[in-house]
């Protein structure tokens, strides 16, 4: 796991004793705060979270932190979606921008983390933890949040001004808005009971979660109030923070500096826009302009530069919510709670925010408030619509004393209106002495009888003008006072030189520029004081984190190595990576690679033996397969061996094997369908004998047909089944022969027949497909062997004791005699032709021979042949189709 930087002072320092608060924080704070940085680089983020903490639940040694997704930024920081492996949840995990590094910001983000995690209530995200990556990066960790701030539920437009809702998306109902608004009240009265105030409460700090839940934000600004301010709530705890510990010498650069505004702009107090100290009616305030804004849609001040909307809020001129365009038809209680809220004297204010909640709810419920005097009228039409059944039951007796109230009301408004006389006249007499508390105490007395009386209306706003003139007066009195002493005691620390001294100057020039923030001067040398400080630090800053990164990177190294020598390739190179991040260097990058690839050569060691262990594996089944005679087993083990390991060197044979075992049965099976096949062809063999006889019955030639259709069939099933087998082809070929024999019997068309025949010969067949006989002669010289043919006439000699081979068909011998004889000779026939001088004069023994008919060796018993005495004689018989003996 990755340990932190070196030890240094941790963000607070505290001494806790027992019944008493945090003591003191250390002066080193200052050196603690500088130590700290932060990251802009999503990958450079990703990659600290890498190196810092490992996941205990994981046996893979992973990092328990995991990068997801940048949720957003804004001026406080940047903000992550991390994965947690250990819990199994995702959380916010949230950092400083890079440029963000003096120790004010530093300050103020520690103080964020700790104030907001003592804040335990469920209107406040939760806070994890706070802590600093190996490489210095500032975090901490808190609850993720799924849901949209109230400005985006109003319908603002993204990076438009809050006062300009989008007209396409509907606003949510006053009462929904009240119940949101009651919430986050309940959230401030919260932190005030613990002596916090918010100080930056606005739209886009109220976050509405997916379930309706109220989230306040941002608690950055936030201001714990010291226990002579505002002591926190009987039983409480007070909330202690890096900002809010006094230091011994009482200059505290995490402390905000007194005449310097905090907050935004347009939801600022006017205590706030001055620079004045803030206290809980400051963020009373904030929430009246909150609610103010979700009213009507529009802010309270006119908007424009930053500037100008800070003189505004100093001086308190804002827009009434009355007259506002939208909010006419709003109920009066609920603009005097408003303008209650945001009045310009802290005093006029609701003086908690559990008073301003309660007024909120009895408006919801419908009942009289605080902040509002009904009239008559007003009272009655409420009274009426709660009690209507008493209203109508006392109805007759109204009536009667109408009379009376009316006299009694004009008796009351005759003494009201002396009254209102006596104070106008005390008023103008104060104004005249220079008494002006005491003159607006009058025209606050009238204007509480009297709401819209217009003379003391004007008389009060001269008063309060004429009273800010004179507090911006002493205030910039004062200021030039502090900023002048502020100088004088920068100058003494600047006179001293060390860096301690040059931190203080800068504090007093800070603490000046509060007062006076437009002086050059103070301006010019805050800068130069500022210029000078950060080249100190960054050069030690420098210097330390490159002395770190060193070692760090050594202890890396030589972990790499240990884990190296134990076997643990991953673990080796995963340290040295984390080695070369902090200190790259070529050794380094060599011995990087030199790891990586033989890494990578022992697990393509390891993952080429499990895929021989396996196949051997397969190959032993398939080998007792084949010795069972199972097929398909031996056929699915070897194929499953081959996917696995290609070049195993027992596969060819365990092929030759599988194969051997399948041709075996094919053949096997495919003689038994021969075998079937040949009662078949045999019967047919017979009808084709028989169907010579002229006096067949004309049935046999259907039953011929049958049985070769049977035989054919079977014959093709065996090919299916064995197509290699040389027996198959072989009886395929004498199939096709018998039939190009019947076709030449026939006389048919032979095109058929003869390419299948040759689709299954050997080349042993040759002849007999080609159409030649062989004629071997003895006993004579043949002359001439003439072929019968209506298209053409071949003539071939023979020479006694030699053979010629002729074409298939009918043919004429004659001898050198001139006898002649009629021979019909069939394909692939071998005959032997003999002349004997013992035989009569007109007869020719042709002797026994064998004779291939159809592909099937058959014997030919020996015959006579007649012969007519001359060649011209048997010519004319042939012609004269007379009967001639035929071989």
């Amino acid at each position: 796991m990755s340990t932190p930087p070196p030890k240094k002072e941790t963000a607070a320092s505290f001494e806790l004793k027992a019944g008493s608060n945090p003591i003191r924080r250390t002066e080193r704070s200052r050196e603690t705060v500088s130590g700290f940085r932060g990251v802009d680089d999503p990958a450079q983020f990703a990659r600290s979270l890498q190196s810092w903490r490992q996941a205990v639940t994981d046996h893979q040694q992973l990092p328990r932190y995991r990068m997801v997704e940048r949720l957003g930024q804004g001026s406080q920081g940047l903000v992550y979606s991390v994965a947690d492996r250990d819990c199994m949840r995702e959380v916010a995990l949230k950092t400083l921008h890079s440029h963000q590094c003096a120790p004010d910001d530093v300050s103020r983000f520690i103080h964020e983390a700790q104030v907001t995690a003592q804040l335990e209530h469920p209107g406040i995200v939760p806070v994890h933890d706070l802590d600093v990556l190996p490489d210095g990066t500032l975090i901490y960790t808190m609850k993720k949040v799924e849901g949209q701030n109230l400005a985006e539920l109003l319908g603002y437009n993204s990076g438009a001004k809050e006062g300009a809702p989008a007209v396409e998306r509907p606003r949510p109902g006053v009462d929904e808005l009240l119940q949101i608004i009651v919430k986050v009240c309940d959230t401030v009265a919260f932190a005030h009971s613990r002596g916090v105030i918010h100080r930056d409460l606005k739209l886009r700090n109220l976050m509405i979660g997916r379930y309706g839940e109220v989230l306040v934000m941002d608690w950055g600004l936030a201001k714990v109030l010291s226990k002579q301010s505002k002591p926190a709530a009987s039983g409480a705890r007070q909330i202690h923070s890096l900002r809010s510990i006094p230091v011994e010498d009482g200059s505290d650069i995490h402390q905000t500096i007194h005449g310097s505004s905090i907050g935004t702009p347009a939801y600022m107090s006017p205590e706030q826009a001055r620079g004045e100290p803030a206290d809980q009616r400051s963020d009373i305030y904030c929430l009246g302009v909150v609610l103010y804004t979700c009213l009507s849609g529009e802010s309270p001040y006119q908007r424009g530069r930053i500037r100008y909307t800070m003189d505004q809020a100093a001086s308190g001129q804002w827009r009434r919510l009355d007259h506002q365009e939208r909010c006419r038809k709003l109920s009066k209680r609920l603009i005097a709670i408003v303008h209650k809220c945001m009045a310009f004297d802290p005093y006029d204010r609701y003086q908690n925010v559990d008073a301003l909640v309660l007024d909120l709810r009895a408006f919801m419920a419908g009942h009289a408030v605080g902040a509002y005097r009904d009239s008559v009228l007003e009272m009655g039409l409420r009274f009426f619509s709660q009690q209507r059944l008493g209203l109508a039951i006392f109805g007759a007796l109204m009536v009667v004393f109408s009379a009376a109230v009316g006299l009694w009301r004009w008796q009351q408004e005759t003494l009201h209106e002396e009254q209102l006389q006596k104070l106008r006249q005390s008023s103008a007499q104060h104004e005249l002495m220079g008494e002006l508390d005491k003159a607006r105490s009058d025209l606050d007395q009238i204007l509480a009888g009297n709401p819209d009386d217009p003379r003391a209306r004007d008389g009060l706003l001269r008063l309060r003008q004429a009273m800010d003139r004179r507090s911006e007066e002493q205030l910039s009195l004062r200021k030039r006072q502090g900023a002048a002493g502020l100088v004088r005691e920068a100058l003494r620390f600047i006179a001293i030189g060390d860096n301690e001294s040059l931190h203080r100057a800068t504090e007093c020039y800070l603490k000046a520029l509060g007062l006076m923030p437009d002086d050059p001067a103070i301006v010019r040398d805050y800068q130069r004081i500022t210029a000078l400080i950060a080249q100190r630090e960054e050069q030690a800053l420098s210097l330390a984190r490159a002395t770190y990164q060193a070692s760090r990177a050594s202890e890396f190294s030589l972990r790499s190595a240990e884990a190296e020598a134990t076997g643990d390739m991953r673990m080796a190179i995963s340290l040295l990576e984390a080695a070369l991040q902090l200190d790259p260097s070529d050794a380094r990058t060599r011995r990087h690679a030199t790891l990586v690839a033989h890494a990578a050569e022992l697990d393509q060691l390891a993952e080429v033996r499990a895929r021989q262990a396996e196949a051997s594996a397969l190959i032993g089944t398939c080998r007792a397969a084949i010795a069972q005679g199972d097929r398909v087993a031996a056929r699915g083990c070897y194929e499953r061996a081959h996917g696995i390991d290609s070049e195993h060197p027992e596969l060819p044979d365990l092929r030759a094997q599988v194969l051997g075992l399948e041709q075996a049965e094919d053949e096997a099976q495919a003689q038994a369908i021969l075998a079937e096949a040949q009662p078949h062809l045999a019967q047919a063999r017979k009808l084709s004998g028989q169907l010579e006889d002229a006096a067949a019955d004309a049935s046999l030639g259907a039953q011929r047909a049958a049985a070769l259709g049977a035989g054919l069939r079977l014959l093709y099933r065996a090919q299916a089944i064995a197509p290699g087998s040389l027996m198959v082809r072989a009886a395929l070929g004498a199939y096709y022969r018998a039939r190009l024999a019947d076709h030449d019997e026939l006389g048919l068309a032979e095109d058929e027949p003869l390419a299948e025949a040759a689709a299954y010969d050997d080349g042993s067949q040759a002849d007999a497909l080609a159409g030649i006989a062989e004629l071997e002669v003895h006993g004579a010289e043949v002359s001439c062997v003439r072929q019968l043919d209506v298209s053409s006439s071949t003539r071939v000699q023979i020479a006694d004791g030699t053979s010629s081979k002729l074409r298939f068909g009918a043919w004429v011998v004659t001898d050198a005699a001139g006898h002649c004889s009629h021979l019909r000779l069939r394909r692939g026939q071998k005959l032997t032709l003999s002349w004997l001088p013992d035989f009569p004069d007109r007869l020719i023994l042709v002797p026994a021979n064998q004779a291939f008919v159809g592909g099937e060796s058959c014997a030919v018993p020996a015959f006579l042949a007649s012969m007519p005495i001359t060649e011209a004689e048997f010519t004319m018989a042939l012609t004269a189709e007379q009967h001639v003996p035929s071989t």
